[in-house]
């Protein structure tokens, strides 16, 4: 063995001994003093909770014991108190399991987190500015270290909370979900996220989210990346143009089940595809245009973003129109780009088993030059196409094939 070999080894073992020596002391110093009489640290444990949050933080009780070789303790009737006496978080049970890793990064880490009923008003005021349980988490100045706080703890449990969203900016009325359950598990910058809930009973039945979100800070959203799942059962409209403003002007009516999963990219969204079941549908695909409506809709619907082109594209659809037969499995591709107005202009589309009928009633909803829908309105194409392509930057530059 090499002198440097063994130097290094020698080294490591007077480094794990003193690993061990800390965990140990560490661990008698709990067990002997702190855990006994964990109660009588409320006071002290409540000053230092007010002031990292900086909202006056109350506790009932303290209990404390172990699970497995870790140090548990178990904080009841968990409230922020305010002024006008409203309480915007209230945990009346809250769970937390120590990681011994702590000792090691100099900061509390848990291997397990638990809260037990919780109920949570997340805010976002006239100016933009979200709060959490009255707390600012967005406003400029130097970003709270919480988030990614929370984002380091392994393991998180949320069961049978209650979650208020009240967008004064919007304007809307305040969105309860009630039977809120989460788990949220955090391994080096991955974040695997599951969430049930149940809205209001006119908006939609269920809600159920899952992600699977790599990033390492909240606050380097940019370099976020990874997917989310979506499914809404018995949703309508009417919800979303209350409570999603993304959804206000594209989503005017209508009402059925609804899949999602989108894709995430340097914190933006990069692609969107949706298994729906509608009826009674109005969709808007540009201000400027009328409404785009069906009766019913079912099949999958998707959207992508690359740089300044758009792509939305319908497979395997089954939609019908007020006056006209209905479609099996027909599909539809429409391509787009942002103008230097910042508006769509179309570049291309194809369909598959589709009745001109139906693309004429359609035609009208589409955003593309005024030619193509003068065009349409002369000719009043009727019939049945099995295949239709359409190629086109410019008005006057277009090839069609069918």
């Amino acid at each position: 063995m090499t002198p440097i070999l063994s130097r290094i080894l020698h080294y490591a073992a007077y480094g794990a001994g003193v690993a061990v020596i800390l965990v140990c002391a560490a661990a008698l110093f709990l067990r002997l003093v702190v855990m006994p009489n964990v109660d009588h640290y409320r006071d002290d444990i409540e000053a230092l909770a007010s002031q990292a949050v900086g909202v006056p933080i109350r506790l009932s009780r303290i209990e404390a014991g172990w699970s497995g070789f870790n140090p548990r303790f178990s904080l009841r009737d968990v409230t922020l108190a305010h002024a006008d006496g409203q309480a915007p978080l209230a945990l009346p049970r809250v769970d937390a399991t120590l990681s011994w890793l702590g000792l090691f990064t100099l900061d509390v880490r848990l291997r397990h987190l638990a809260l037990y009923a919780p109920s949570l008003e997340i805010r976002r005021d006239t100016d933009g500015f979200i709060h959490v349980a009255d707390i600012p988490v967005n406003r400029p100045g130097p970003p709270s270290p919480f988030p990614d706080w929370l984002l380091s703890q392994r393991h998180i449990m949320v069961s049978d909370g209650r979650l208020v969203w009240n967008d004064q900016q919007l304007g809307a009325p305040p969105l309860t979900l009630n039977r809120v359950n989460l788990i949220l598990r955090n391994h080096n910058g991955r974040h695997e996220l599951g969430i049930k809930a149940s809205p209001p009973g006119d908006s939609a039945q269920a809600l159920d989210v899952r992600a699977d979100l790599h990033g390492d800070s909240i606050h380097d959203w940019e370099r976020w990346q990874g997917k989310i799942y979506a499914r809404v059962d018995r949703a309508s409209a009417s919800a979303l143009a209350r409570w999603a403003p993304w959804a206000q002007d594209q989503m005017r009516d209508g009402s059925g089940d609804l899949r999602f999963w989108i894709t995430l990219g340097q914190g933006r969204i990069q692609s969107l595809t949706g298994d729906v079941r509608l009826a009674d549908v109005a969709l808007s695909l540009a201000e400027d245009r009328p409404d785009m409506r069906f009766e019913t809709i079912e099949g999958r619907l998707g959207w992508t973003r690359n740089q300044d082109r758009h792509t939305f594209i319908a497979e395997s659809m089954r939609f019908r129109i007020a006056g006209n037969p209905g479609l099996e499995t027909a599909s539809l591709r429409i391509q787009s780009r942002l103008d230097s107005d910042g508006k769509l202009v179309l570049t291309g589309a194809r369909a598959k088993n589709l009745r001109l009928e139906a693309l004429t009633a359609l035609s009208g909803a589409i955003p593309m030059p005024p030619a193509y829908h003068g065009w349409i309105e002369k000719l009043v194409p009727r019939g049945y196409i099995e295949r239709v392509e359409l190629q086109s930057e410019t008005p006057e530059n277009y090839s069609l094939e069918a």
